[in-house]
């Protein structure tokens, strides 16, 4: 069984989503706290919340196991510099799984009011044991990423 969910949003960043404060502590900056209110309500569309929904009626814990793609989506203007090479713009690869993962597993996002949070599907990211992350040029005016959630058997133990 598999599930898209839409983000017509900018990824994030990992580097950008913490920082140091003066005590020392390590602290969500404001541009982090930003992208997760508006991955929220992005994740709050019909279509994405009946795809959750269905993800979540579906998986059993004791069987079962995540597989997550994530196609982030940049204008070919951030994709590609005007020489024709990939654009820093476009960022790492590696770098925005995290941030998406995050807003669609943790518990602690689901059932807060929003902005501050969403149903999402409420389960461990440790239930993730495939994750592929894809970065693609658009004809698109605007960022997006593209999620597809597949839950299999766990297997043999």
């Amino acid at each position: 069984m598999y599930e898209v969910i839409y983000l017509p949003i900018k990824p994030l960043s990992i580097n950008s989503t913490n920082c140091v404060s003066r005590s020392g502590r390590l602290i969500k900056t404001a541009q982090a706290n930003e992208w997760n209110i508006s991955a929220f309500e992005a994740l709050n569309s019909d279509e994405n919340q009946e795809a959750i929904n269905k993800l979540k009626k579906y998986f059993d814990y004791k069987k079962h196991q995540y597989s997550i793609k994530i196609i982030a989506h940049f204008p070919r203007s951030h994709f590609y510099k005007k020489d024709g090479t990939l654009s820093s713009k476009s960022m790492d690869v590696s770098n925005f799984e995290k941030a998406v993962i995050d807003v669609l597993f943790l518990p602690k996002h689901c059932n807060r009011p929003a902005p501050f949070g969403v149903n999402n599907l409420e389960v461990d990211d440790k239930y993730i044991t495939k994750c592929i992350g894809e970065k693609r040029a658009t004809d698109h005016e605007h960022h997006f990423i593209k999620v597809i959630l597949g839950i299999k058997d766990l297997g043999p133990r």
